[in-house]
């Protein structure tokens, strides 16, 4: 890490970065490893917490406990960090109303700048997925899932942290800068084994293969693709939308201007009307975005906004 970071500041002086975020594991960081990434520059820290409920952490398989979580925070802080996020999930099996609450009260008492709450979604492959389809647990349904969002829309609401976009949430200021990036159709750069990144019109994810990797960053005459993707018009147009509905500002008349030269009305009116009388949809100044409703159902709204 340190040899990457040095690295890293020389090509691009880090200090004139606004926002540095690393994740981290709550069982394994160290107040050495704190003050190293403080002093490197680092000045945002991810914590997978994902909750305070041992026996859902449990479940979850991860490495570390809910008093590891209070002893990774505490860590962040003495070394100065004072730009902290977590990480939590819903919607997992056998979650109720009254431990998920536990969970969003216990996270807001160590004040932390922002939250990223994820809807729990099971991945071909993964032990939940195996445990599904054998029927040995059963996700939360759509109407229970929807009461637990809404709770913690409420709780973090009147404690200061702001929805900027359906999972994240966070005091004024204290935006993921590059979330926002994603979400606004940016370019990013990704490097490193399985990393994604998307300039211009291409889009292209890295081998997950480590060890091929590191052959090709080695030669001079190949490269680290896996997959490449050209990208086209209509192609950009629908994520946009499908990006930018996601967040609480929705989808801008002036950028989408700037980006494909159409006028967002134009191309939207119609099924922005009719969404707009179903209550799933508001139009703005500028735009529309999704209302409380329309979040609930984001997903099936943006298929219907799809060209």
């Amino acid at each position: 890490m340190e040899e990457l970071v040095g690295l890293l500041d020389k090509r691009m002086a880090l200090e004139s970065l606004s926002e540095i975020t690393i994740e981290a594991n709550p069982g394994t960081l160290t107040l050495e490893k704190a003050v190293f990434l403080k002093e490197a520059g680092i000045n945002r820290l991810s914590l997978g917490a994902q909750s305070f409920e041992d026996e859902e952490l449990i479940f979850l398989g991860r490495s570390h406990n809910s008093r590891d979580i209070g002893n990774a925070i505490g860590i962040a802080r003495e070394a100065g960090i004072d730009n902290l996020s977590l990480d939590l999930m819903f919607g997992l099996p056998g979650q109720d109303i009254a431990g998920w609450e536990r969970t969003l009260h216990t996270a807001l008492q160590y004040e932390p700048q922002h939250l990223s709450l994820y809807d729990l979604t099971p991945e071909p492959g993964t032990p939940l997925m195996d445990a599904l389809e054998a029927g040995e647990v059963k996700l939360q349904d759509d109407d229970r899932r929807a009461d637990l969002y809404l709770l913690a829309c409420d709780m973090l609401g009147a404690e200061g942290l702001e929805r900027y976009e359906i999972s994240n949430f966070a005091h004024c200021g204290r935006e993921g800068k590059h979330n926002i990036n994603y979400w606004r159709s940016g370019e990013y750069l990704g490097i490193g084994v399985s990393a994604c990144s998307r300039i211009g019109a291409q889009r292209w994810k890295n081998t997950d293969c480590q060890e091929e990797y590191i052959e090709s960053s080695l030669s001079l005459f190949s490269e680290a693709l896996y997959e490449t993707e050209n990208l086209d018009r209509q192609t950009l147009m629908n994520e946009y939308i499908m990006l930018a509905l996601r967040t609480a500002a929705g989808a801008s008349a002036v950028e989408y201007q700037h980006l494909f030269g159409e006028n967002l009305f134009d191309v939207y009116e119609e099924a922005c009307n009719a969404l707009e009388k179903e209550g799933f949809l508001i139009m703005t100044t500028d735009g529309f975005k999704l209302t409380d409703k329309g979040f609930l159902v984001a997903n099936r709204i943006i298929i219907r906004l799809m060209c």
